[in-house]
């Protein structure tokens, strides 16, 4: 539903959305005519279309607008209005200004306490009088939660939405996705679909009561049907185990108004509010209680019909002696009617065991359990047979060979099934299988065997299709994510199909067990998590025409959970072309999100992009599916489509821990570290026990130069990692995300050492090829590290080997190569990174990086520009540009690209102050262009930012342009202080010596340097300043080495004048013509 905010809804001025749900959205409003704010409720726009749906929201809406309580929100208006050619059903009532009681409870659950209770009883008094007074005019609300108890201005509760939800469920084709929603406050009868009164409301009331003494619910579960099903089968859990302080008095009030049976509630609102004001003074308390779990309540007195029934069967069994008194008969009689009473409990027990075993664990074929139950069978054998063999005197032979006999018996077959059931425990499966249980009828929905139709037609399927290696399977009662999990384990499954139906609607759930998780190396020093799906869940017409769609998804799933993507995404395309025309089903998002996920396994990052963009045109609020089109846009090299999903994903998920790391990912891959830091703080913060966070935290606050807080958030990730290590000691997966911290640690041979620990695990254990290959990436980087650039480029050709297709391995192989010294291999590499990702602006920039060092500038320009062009804000590139036109001689246009070089830095430090090399790079094209001030500037930040050898070293140079060489001479003094093996920097202190006159000074500088690198223009810089000193001997010697190293112009110019002052011409002129020979300089002439 598109965003209202600042539309116009009849005669009401839209100026914020409040909130938003599975039927419709709130938001503020402004009545300009009657001057007033309103609360304007705007149904989804499906359910406008629904005529008989509409009018009966208005009669609700009329009865409801009659009810006049100063706790019961005031409805004002009912209408549809057209908005943007699309027509919306709305009911506009009081506008109160505070919290809800939601947000009230979360508050105080956020600081660890519970609602005092006199608030507590404060509050249940004001509902309890507006629920009694509607009730009496015929209202029923159906659907009370904290979030229908407003708050005014002034502090006083209000109660909203009255019957609305009722009249709209009907139209919903599916439950409520958040099990804490209304599911979790719905009365057994109201689930069954039985028609409900007052009492319904009572139960919602004492579910609230709950809530607000315990911060938790009575019912929770993974699923909106698991939670349904806790209210229609479980008694509460005592609120006292979750609240201790809670007074039993209280504790009793809360059970009575939870009773499954209407009539064991209160009979009004108004006597359940009063009899809280009672417990909590002490005064009395309530009778009948029901049982809670881990309890049963023990009867005062035995039924009359039992207790005659026992009476009579003890008579019978044991008549009465001769000589026994009366009161010894009864005496006799009283213990046997307790055996019996005994023996009647333990059988009726031992039934309800059996039942519960048998439907909820698969005992036959759960082989731990099959184990439990021999080894019990045959302890007690053994102990049986072991005392008859060990009492000769007491038992006859026969007997006594019986036992032995029965002993061996019990032996052989307690080897036989304890070798099976181990064998079955450790035996891989059988192919892939999927399980198919039973589906839960809602609403007196006519009993409708849907899993044997969805088990016929995944059957069916399969023949058709020839597809071997799946099985189907059928599983006892599942209602919840645990349940399914539990029966996938004991059956080695990897699909669970549970679900549910009404009078309506079917709703198959599935659930994947073995969902795999992918990252992708997005950054050198991160891998990117993407977010998974676990489940889906279908929505459907009850005429059940997508069976073919639910097959083929069924048998996609399956091969996906397995890794076997190929064959997942043929069948997931051919489900989604199976589809019938004018087909009700909803839960297609998912199909396309499951598409989207085996796109990036297979590195097809365009398809993945378009999968998931048609994942999130059918469901625009799939959070999930946001963020992964996050991840596609960014690997397709759309950095603003890319940070609009993670908005998108926070608007939808505003606490997701992981659209923030995505976020800070995408931030640091575009060099904004200062906004990438603050996004991962985020996520971290909502993600306390994520490693990976807090390591890309730390990475970001080592570029901002906050190594305190770096160590801190790597040390953080270190500890999460090793806690979760002790628990998985064995998984290579979990070793490998261990050594990932190490290595962002910089223990470096630690890594490398649990990298290869992993990648022997991984071997051994068969680990999947595309998983194993992530070890070996990450085992390249930490090589890259090192330095070690044979080991890295062997780390990544076996990661590719592996799982070929992704770009970055190939980036990657290529500075191995490069360390290697083997451009060649470099260039071959780096051209396959491009034809993976042709957008790629980091590897056209390496790319001319290299064809430049070998001398291939035309190329090197070529590429230049492909990178500019795929990342205009890439000043590195323009700058590059620039340098190699001014080599050309093309200054017009060199200079047109340092300006774009320019503004493409000042941008990037807009956004990103402390990034030390923008600054440095940005201060360096000052210089270039002469704006020697800026320069000065800009350098000096960068110093600031970062103090290395080579920052110093350029703002030396700024400083030397300028001609304030006293200044200069510091910051080369300060550049071979950071690194004493700085060249450049001991070549200039020798030139700015010189400039000072302090030529003893000069010559050391340049001595200095040449003891670094023996160069031939130092040589002859030497040479220079020795002859004008008068040491002409020293001064040829220096001009000798330099012409040895390389012939040059300087060098001849200092011989040609050290002759020539000696007088001998011959020589002074064979020098100069060598001189011109190398440069025809106007300065240089015959003598």
């Amino acid at each position: 539903m598109p965003d209202l905010v600042g539309a116009k809804l009849g005669a009401y001025e839209i100026t914020a959305r409040v909130a938003s749900g599975a039927l419709a959205e709130v938001y503020r409003a402004y009545n300009p005519s009657l001057g007033r704010e309103v609360a304007v409720k705007v149904y989804r726009p499906h359910l406008a279309g629904d005529a008989h749906l509409a009018e009966r929201l208005r009669e609700q809406a009329r009865r409801v607008a009659a009810l006049r309580h100063p706790h019961i929100a005031q409805i004002y208006d009912c209408d549809v209005a057209t908005v943007a050619g699309q027509p919306l059903l709305y009911v506009v009532s009081e506008f109160a200004e505070g919290a809800t009681l939601k947000d009230r409870m979360s508050a105080l659950k956020a600081k660890g306490q519970v609602m005092p209770l006199s608030d507590v009883a404060d509050l249940v008094r004001a509902i309890g009088s507006a629920l009694d007074y509607a009730h009496s005019r015929g209202v029923i609300h159906g659907g009370i939660k904290p979030t229908n108890v407003l708050f005014t201005g002034e502090g006083e509760p209000v109660l909203a939405d009255f019957g609305m939800a009722r009249v709209c469920s009907a139209a919903l084709q599916a439950l409520p996705a958040d099990p804490a929603g209304a599911p979790a406050y719905m009365s057994p009868e109201q689930i069954r679909g039985d028609p409900i009164d007052a009492r319904a409301d009572i139960y919602a009331l004492g579910v609230l009561l709950y809530e607000m003494c315990t911060n938790t619910l009575p019912f929770v579960a993974d699923t909106s049907t698991g939670v349904m099903m806790r209210h229609l089968t479980e008694m509460p859990p005592r609120p006292s185990q979750a609240n201790p302080d809670l007074p039993l008095a209280v504790e009793q009030v809360i059970l009575k108004a939870l009773s499954k049976s209407p009539g064991d509630r209160y009979a009004t609102a108004g006597e359940m509010a009063a009899a809280l004001d009672a417990a909590i003074a002490g005064v009395a308390a309530p009778a009948a209680v029901p049982a809670t779990v881990g309890e049963v309540a023990a009867p005062a007195e035995k039924p009359a019909g039992l207790k005659a029934l026992l009476g009579a069967s003890a008579s019978a069994l044991f008549p009465a002696k001769e000589g026994q008194t009366a009161g010894e008969r009864e005496s006799r009689r009283e213990g046997v009617r307790s055996l019996l009473v005994q023996i009647l409990a333990i059988f009726t027990t031992v039934l309800a065991l059996l039942e519960k075993f048998t439907k909820a664990v698969d005992i036959m074929r759960n082989p731990l359990i099959g184990l439990i139950v021999v080894g019990v069978g045959l302890g007690a054998m053994v102990l049986s047979a072991g005392y008859v063999l060990a009492r000769p005197g007491l038992y006859k032979p026969w007997q006594r060979r019986l036992a032995a006999a029965g002993l061996a018996l019990t032996v052989l077959a307690a080897a036989g099934w304890g070798g099976w059931t181990i064998y079955e425990m450790k035996r891989p499966p059988k192919g892939l299988i999927v399980l198919i249980a039973d589906f839960q009828p809602f609403q007196n929905a006519s009993p409708v065997d849907y899993a044997a139709q969805i088990q016929d037609g995944l059957t069916e399927a399969l023949r058709q299709l020839k597809v071997e290696g799946i099985y189907v399977e059928r599983a006892n009662e599942v209602y919840t994510e645990k349940d399914a999990r539990s029966r996938a384990a004991a059956r080695k499954a990897t699909v669970v199909i549970y679900g549910s139906y009404d009078t309506a609607t079917v709703r198959p759930r599935f659930e994947l067990v073995r969902a795999p998780q992918q990252f992708l190396p997005i950054l050198k020093e991160t891998n990117l998590k993407l977010a998974a799906l676990n489940e889906f869940d279908a929505w459907m017409g009850k005429e059940f025409r997508e069976m073919t769609y639910i097959a083929l998804s069924a048998i996609g799933l399956a091969y996906y959970a397995d890794g076997q993507n190929e064959t997942a995404l043929a069948f997931f395309e051919r489900a989604l072309a199976s589809l019938p025309e004018g087909t009700q089903l909803k839960g297609r998002e998912a199909v396309y999100f499951y598409k989207g996920s085996v796109h990036f396994s297979l590195r097809q990052f365009p398809q993945a992009l378009a999968a998931l963009q048609e994942a999130v045109r059918v469901n625009p609020d799939m959070y999930e599916a946001h963020q992964n089109l996050a991840v596609a846009y960014m690997v397709n090299c759309d950095y603003d489509a890319a940070l609009g999903e993670t908005d998108e994903a926070l608007r939808l998920k505003p606490d997701s821990g992981g659209a923030y790391h995505v976020r800070g990912i995408l931030l640091m891959s575009q060099g904004r570290v200062d906004e990438a830091a603050e996004a991962l703080a985020r996520a971290a913060e909502l993600s306390p026990d994520d490693p990976a966070i807090h390591a890309a935290l730390g990475t970001a606050y080592e570029a901002l130069g906050r190594a305190d807080e770096a160590a801190a958030a790597q040390q953080k990730a270190l500890t999460l990692m090793e806690r979760e290590l002790k628990g998985a000691r064995d998984d290579p997966q979990t070793i490998a995300a261990y050594a990932d911290v190490l290595r962002s640690q910089g223990k470096l041979e630690e890594a490398v050492a649990e990298y290869g620990r992993a990648i022997q695990r991984a071997e051994k254990q068969g680990l999947r090829p595309d998983r194993l290959a992530r070890i070996y990436r990450s085992l390249g980087l930490a090589y890259w590290d090192m330095e070690r650039w044979e080991e890295m480029a062997d780390a990544y050709n076996r990661a590719i080997a592996l799982s070929p297709g992704l770009y970055s391995d190939h980036t990657a192989l290529a500075q191995a190569y490069r360390g290697l010294g083997q451009p060649d291999q470099a260039v071959a590499a780096y051209e396959q990174a491009l034809a993976l990702l042709p957008c790629d602006a980091n590897t056209h920039a390496l790319l001319a990086g290299l064809y430049r060092e070998m001398g291939r500038t035309d190329e090197a320009l070529a590429e230049y520009r492909l990178a500019a062009q795929y990342d205009p804000d890439d000043f590195t590139a323009w700058g590059s540009i620039g340098a190699i036109l001014a080599e050309r001689g093309q200054a017009g246009e060199a200079m047109a690209a340092y300006d774009k070089a320019v503004d493409a830095a000042e941008r990037h430090l807009a956004h990103n102050p402390h990034d030390a090399d923008a600054a440095s790079m940005l201060g360096l094209t000052y210089l270039l262009l002469g704006q020697t001030e800026k320069a000065v500037s800009t350098l000096e930040q960068a110093v600031a930012l970062r103090p290395n050898a080579d920052n110093h070293y350029a703002l030396g140079n700024a400083y030397y342009d300028t001609g304030d060489y006293e200044k200069a001479l510091v910051e080369y003094q300060a550049a071979l202080t950071a690194d004493p093996k700085h060249v450049a920097s001991a070549v200039r202190l020798g030139d700015t010596f010189a400039k000072l006159g302090r030529t003893d000074e000069a010559i050391a500088a340049y001595r200095q340097a040449l003891a670094l690198k023996d160069d031939a223009d130092v040589h002859a810089y030497l040479g220079m300043l020795l002859a004008q000193q008068g040491q002409t001997q020293q001064a040829e010697s220096e001009y000798r080495a330099s012409l040895r190293l390389a012939e040059n112009v300087l060098a001849h110019l200092g011989l040609a004048t050290l002759y020539q002052n000696a007088g001998d011409l011959d020589q002074a002129i064979a020098e100069y013509r060598a001189a011109l020979a190398l440069q025809d300089a106007p300065y240089t002439r015959l003598a």
